[in-house]
């Protein structure tokens, strides 16, 4: 089975290094199970506009709960309640540097379904 992976990271050299893992992680997998990197998006409009025009159904998203110092840019916890509503079996995998930000996630009941 392959699986799409989205990540999005506003730091690019944080994504690339988990890519760069994902695909490490990848290779040790029986080849039944594929993984393949959809995209790698520094922002939520990327990633959005990656699923308008490549919409998935069961994609896994890693993504990072501040995506920008600017409190009024969509954050990773509002971009997971987006990609919620464009694909049912989504999986998310949320990353962040710092603790405080992984209450919201409890808060908002962003998890998989």
């Amino acid at each position: 089975m392959k699986y799409t992976v989205i990540i999005c990271d506003d730091d690019l050299a944080q994504a690339s290094i988990l890519a760069l893992k994902l695909g490490i992680a990848a290779m040790m997998q029986p080849d039944e199970v594929k993984l393949e990197i959809g995209t790698i998006a520094q922002n939520a409009d990327k990633v959005l506009n990656y699923l308008h025009d490549h919409p998935l159904d069961g994609g896994i998203y890693f993504l990072d709960i501040e995506l920008s110092d600017n409190q009024d840019d969509t954050n990773g916890v509002d971009l997971a309640e987006k990609i919620k509503q464009l694909d049912s079996r989504v999986q998310i995998v949320f990353v962040t540097a710092y603790n405080e930000y992984m209450e919201l996630t409890y808060q908002r009941r962003i998890g998989s379904i």
